[in-house]
């Protein structure tokens, strides 16, 4: 991306900084219609650990001028496709993984092989529009000095040294011609996709009471299907044989097309001493997990997400160490560009041997799964010695940041 692009994309995180959390009416004065666009929606209020994954509704028949409000109650983001773009093709070039422009997360080679950082790119807002506060972004889905792409940013902001998420609220005036149509993706899980097409003054726009009634049969689909899968994997006991040892099988997150479970399955397993434990990673469709031991120590230093630092030679091969910021305040270093939020050393880099030994030993599995990462290979513990009363806890890493409580529980009986 061009250091221009870049510069105006990080300098729009100033008015972000400063929303509110509460979500404001979209300002429609040039719209015909504003539609209301929700991205997810928690099975349970306020619960962060099961959601339905669809955006709602998946497909909009809008008019030239119409404004589209999205909005979240989970953590989501929007990025909207330049003409010609399938979100299938663009996602696999641009988004998921680490590194991709898109990415949620980038290597940060100045702290080390493993180290990441979070992509500015998409945390803060492409331009200076959208959010409450601020006129719509006006996007004809043809190129602009800013980037073909339009995109949301996260609502993931650091304010002193914290972050804080506010609510994605997002609005968007269509401006693309009829006949033509905008695929839109959610970068933070990027298998979320959605269609804008925009008719003509004869042809019939979405009808907003229709589009009701079929996302609430999809969502009360979802909500069957979530609560299935919850009470079946919550009582698996599945046993494998690996490398002559007994191992229990775990799952780091269950997943279907549509539903996310963002949880350990089951929560507490119970093994004899010597026997292992392998958690399946494959059941992920958006997610990535870290296993990591123990709870305490992975929950303490996920919470110092962000670390902010300041990089004034970015990531070039130099002797210049990173610096904190000198200000609590936006852009907290000298400029955006030298505006850093690093993750925690010990969320990407799996720790310890296959072999935990008592409550104090150390061991992570690494991120696994999908969305942040492609790497679905299972983890293999085994427990050599009997588990102290309250068993071997442990929990994962990013889900921490992002704020769901995702634990478990391994309890080793000595016969």
């Amino acid at each position: 991306m061009p250091v221009a692009s870049t510069t105006r994309r990080i300098v729009a995180a100033s008015a972000l900084v400063a929303l509110a959390a509460a979500a404001l009416p979209v300002s429609g004065a040039r719209a015909q219609t504003a539609y209301e666009v929700e991205v997810g929606r928690l099975i349970s209020e306020g619960d962060l650990s099961k959601e339905s994954m669809r955006f709602y509704p998946a497909e909009l028949r809008v008019r030239q001028g119409d404004v589209v409000r999205f909005t979240s109650t989970g953590f989501h983001g929007v990025a909207l496709l330049p003409l010609g773009e399938t979100a299938g093709e663009w996602t696999a070039e641009n988004a998921g993984g680490t590194g991709r422009p898109w990415s949620l997360f980038e290597p940060d080679p100045d702290e080390g092989s493993d180290a990441l950082k979070a992509n500015l790119g998409v945390v803060f807002p492409s331009r200076d529009c959208g959010w409450p506060t601020e006129a719509p972004c006006e996007f004809d889905a043809r190129p602009h000095e800013l980037g073909d792409v339009l995109g949301s940013g996260l609502a993931l902001v650091p304010e002193g040294d914290s972050a804080q998420v506010h609510r994605l609220d997002f609005s968007v005036t269509i401006n693309a011609d009829p006949g033509e149509a905008v695929e839109v993706v959610d970068p933070v899980n990027p298998a979320m996709t959605m269609r804008i097409s925009v008719v003509g003054e004869d042809e019939a726009p979405t009808d907003a009471a229709a589009a009701a009634e079929q996302s609430d049969n999809a969502f009360q689909q979802d909500v069957a299907a979530a609560n299935r899968l919850h009470r079946s994997y919550s009582r698996k006991k599945v046993t494998r044989k690996i490398r002559g040892k007994t191992y229990r099988m775990a799952w780091a997150g269950v997943e279907t097309q549509t539903v996310s479970l963002r949880g350990m399955y089951p929560r507490t397993i119970a093994i004899k001493k010597g026997q292992g434990v392998r958690w399946s990673f494959a059941e992920n469709v958006f997610s990535a997990y870290t296993v990591t031991f123990p709870a305490r120590r992975a929950i303490a230093q996920a919470s110092s997400f962000p670390v902010i630092a300041c990089d004034p030679d970015g990531d070039a091969p130099s002797e210049v160490p990173d610096t904190q910021p000198g200000s609590n305040d936006a852009p907290y270093c000298e400029s955006y560009l030298e505006l850093e939020l690093e993750v925690p050393a010990g969320l990407a880099a799996r720790a310890g041997d296959a072999r935990l030994t008592s409550a104090r030993d150390a061991a992570s599995s690494g991120l696994r799964g999908r969305g942040v990462v492609e790497d679905t290979r299972p983890y293999d513990l085994l427990f050599p010695n009997p588990s102290p009363k309250k068993g071997f806890p442990y929990a994962s890493m990013l889900h921490e940041i992002s704020g769901v409580r995702a634990t478990g529980k391994i309890v080793v009986r000595r016969k």
